[in-house]
């Protein structure tokens, strides 16, 4: 297996919930690709669960469904070598660095 196929199944196995956290202790060489996923599926998994919290029971199936979806479709685009750019999250870490 090239290097390259390695690459991209660990960009697309961070969008597997609680994997991306392991990654990101275990992972010695974290290209600015890999940290990119990374960040973007924790915070997809954060914000889930915090929404899920707020929301409760009731739209819980409806939040599940779209998390998977989202996930699937994530975990799609970084193993097929697709640019995965979410301006949303890139904008939240953009003003939470620079309040601190």
């Amino acid at each position: 297996m090239s290097e390259n196929k390695k690459d991209n199944l660990k960009y697309a196995l961070c969008y597997i919930p609680f994997f991306s956290i392991v990654i990101f202790f275990i992972e010695d060489k974290k290209t600015d690709e890999l940290r990119k996923h990374i960040k973007y599926a924790i915070f997809l998994l954060l914000a889930y669960i915090l929404l899920y919290m707020f929301l409760g029971w009731m739209m819980g199936a409806i939040l599940s469904l779209l998390y998977i979806i989202i996930s699937v479709f994530l975990w799609y685009k970084a193993y097929n070598w697709e640019n995965v750019d979410l301006e949303i999250i890139d904008d939240i870490e953009k003003k939470i660095k620079d309040k601190m």
